[in-house]
């Protein structure tokens, strides 16, 4: 897991719930909020999951031409018409035979549906070692005068390899989506 640097200790958003000290401390108490992290200017979602995956491969021994699968699932990618999972291959020196592509749209279940989607290419045998990244940057898109949202959002990147063990596991995934509650203009 790689955070941003930069954070913002939450006492110091008081200006989201009006200056209200007990307003603030409720969602605290309830949220189990205290320090919120968010980017710089300058750096990406994308940036924080090439972090993230750099210190997987690095703690791990992970030979980088052995990856031959790379999921980027993200609620707001950072290039518009290239894939994030491109273009971090192509910084983290990954081979061009690795499979690369972007998962979205599923807002906070989309790390949960590209693992599944790892796990589904590794059982099957079209993928041999699969990294699968998630990241936020929702500070970035997020209007500061959302108390709800604002607050509540941070803004990090993971990594995760998803690879094929010796040993028998047995692994269970329970997706279900709720299409039909959906509005076009993305209410419910």
């Amino acid at each position: 897991m790689c955070f941003a640097r930069k954070s913002k200790n939450i006492d110091d958003e008081i200006k989201f719930y009006e200056n209200d000290a007990a307003k603030l401390s409720r969602n605290k108490k309830i949220l189990g909020l205290g320090t919120r992290h968010v980017v710089p200017d300058g750096v990406t979602a994308a940036d924080l999951c090439e972090a993230a995956a750099r210190v997987l491969i690095e703690k791990m021994d992970v030979d980088v031409n052995e990856i031959d699968t790379l999921i980027m699932a993200s609620i707001n990618h950072d290039y518009i018409g290239n894939s994030d999972a491109c273009i971090i291959q192509g910084k983290l020196g990954l081979s061009e035979e690795c499979a690369c592509f972007d998962t979205s749209g599923l807002g906070c279940t989309d790390a949960i549906y590209a693992l599944w989607l790892a796990h589904s290419l590794v059982e099957s045998g079209a993928s041999k070692k699969c990294l699968v990244l998630e990241s936020s940057s929702s500070s970035l898109i997020t209007n500061v005068r959302n108390r709800n949202a604002n607050m509540l959002f941070g803004d990090a990147g993971a990594t995760i390899l998803v690879d094929r063990s010796d040993k028998e596991y047995e692994s269970f995934f329970y997706l279900k989506s709720l299409g039909k509650n959906c509005h076009a203009s993305g209410g419910f």
